[in-house]
């Protein structure tokens, strides 16, 4: 009598051979596509953002065709010591922070950063009212006086209340009168490689400023513990670059770092709040 078994065992075998071979191909494969997705998304990003501006606990890439405003510098404890006795004993002079807006009558709390894109080819009332601003928020800084710790607890609401008292704009409200902000997530589709960061964003209309422009605010909120991140939009209705800067901005938004949740502690390290997980390697 002859034994098929060992024939039967081989063929199994060679079947199971197979189906891992098949296996290993569709996870190459798959690891293929993410490859060329990042590769393509990272494109994306270096054709419609600028390089990462890096401050003390925010990284942000802003959109290409912002221009970073200058902060006013500080004052140099050293110089001003060597300073005679009488300038040092003399009134200290107002610094005007040329990144807090000009066009209507608002400072804002917690200005970390702030850029320009201003069109090229114009001049005067023209070019203000086609001028578009990008200003990063935080309440970081506020944190570190314990004196301000519950303020700056409430940053968000308390910077939103601001901002619409001064626009003369109507916040969207609960029956609770809660905020009614609206949940969004850079960027939109879940990608293997990119890790989404999320916003409670609300945009203001309003025409109320020096020159009569209407502008939309658009604010984007960012809450990593207690620590909490405007990323601020401002651009007019007539802006010869709108359409480039509304595809921009949900690029630039899922560029956004932040460093700790805690106020009032130094962060030693960047604790991202996106980032690529190399799922196409």
């Amino acid at each position: 009598m002859i034994a098929h078994r060992p024939s039967c065992t081989i063929l199994a075998a060679a079947l199971f051979g197979l189906t891992v071979a098949g296996c290993g191909q569709a996870v190459y494969e798959q690891r293929l596509e993410n490859t060329k997705r990042y590769y393509a998304h990272l494109g994306q990003l270096n054709e419609n953002l600028s390089s990462e501006w890096k401050g003390t606990e925010i990284t942000l890439r802003p959109p290409v065709g912002f221009a970073l405003i200058p902060a006013p510098q500080k004052s140099d404890p050293a110089a001003d010591a060597a300073q005679p006795p009488a300038a040092r004993d003399a009134p200290e002079q107002t610094v005007l922070d040329e990144r807090q807006p000009n066009y209507v009558n608002l400072d804002l709390p917690g200005l970390v950063s702030a850029w320009k894109w201003e069109p090229g080819n114009l001049e005067g009332a023209d070019k203000s009212k086609q001028t578009s601003y990008l200003y990063v928020l935080s309440n970081q800084e506020m944190g570190t006086n314990p004196e301000l710790r519950d303020k700056a607890l409430k940053f968000h609401d308390r910077t939103l209340s601001d901002l619409a008292s001064t626009l003369e704009a109507k916040l969207p409200r609960d029956d609770k009168s809660n905020i009614n902000f609206v949940s969004e997530q850079y960027p939109p589709n879940r990608a293997s490689f990119v890790a989404q960061v999320t916003y409670d964003s609300i945009t203001l209309e309003t025409d109320v400023s020096n020159d009569r422009a209407k502008r939309s605010f658009a604010c984007y909120l960012f809450t990593q513990g207690d620590v909490q991140v405007t990323v601020l939009f401002v651009y007019s209705d007539v802006a010869e670059h709108q359409d480039l800067l509304l595809k921009r901005i949900p690029l630039c938004l899922e560029t956004l770092t932040v460093a700790g949740d805690k106020i009032g502690v130094p962060a030693t390290t960047i604790n991202s709040s996106k980032g690529a997980k190399g799922g196409g390697f």
